[in-house]
């Protein structure tokens, strides 16, 4: 019989899968807890470890604030649609070189309005700068913040200390511009 747990008035089903990796991690994906354990460790070592991390990422979930996630676009049809992303391109196009201008100098790529379901902006090895067009709804602050993120990353590859120092440099507050963030939803 499957195991649930009660987490915040959510209920979630734990599944307790073995395999050949050499460590015990944890998941979650929708309702469902993954605890992964290795097959080589003896299974005393095994249940020790599986208990562990079932408490920690129960926990971890508990502590997740209830919130109800705003919507960050609304519903619009397919050729408004296309007429405000060709706007906000323009607006990203020309707020992007302000600030790469301003604090960065960076060669970039190509600038493109996307409408992802799972990232607010992206940078590639070649500079290209994507941006979600989510952010034409949301405070200007936030699209500044997405934007001088994905310019740091012209300078420094990853999410290490340096980069969150460049991010500081510029927007002093970007813990509280990601908190922010966080609460808008993309899957719409």
């Amino acid at each position: 019989m499957p195991k649930s747990v009660s987490i915040n008035g959510e209920e979630f089903s734990v599944e307790y899968l073995y395999t050949h990796n050499k460590n015990a991690i944890a998941s979650v994906k929708e309702k469902t807890i993954f605890i992964k354990l290795p097959i080589r460790w003896p299974e005393k070592q095994r249940w020790e470890a599986a208990e562990t991390l079932e408490r920690r990422i129960t926990k971890k979930l508990a502590k997740r604030k209830i919130k109800s996630t705003l919507k960050a676009v609304p519903e619009i049809n397919d050729e408004d649609k296309f007429r405000l992303k060709c706007e906000f391109l323009n607006v990203v196009d020309v707020r992007l070189g302000e600030l790469n201008n301003l604090y960065f100098q960076s060669q970039l790529g190509r600038i493109s309005v996307r409408h992802n379901t799972s990232k607010w902006g992206s940078c590639s090895k070649e500079n290209n700068i994507s941006i979600n067009f989510a952010l034409h709804f949301l405070p200007k602050e936030l699209l500044d913040y997405v934007l001088v993120h994905e310019l740091a990353h012209t300078k420094q590859r990853n999410h290490s200390s340096r980069f969150w120092d460049i991010v500081a440099r510029i927007i002093p507050d970007y813990k509280i511009k990601r908190k922010e963030l966080r609460k808008y939803s993309l899957g719409n």
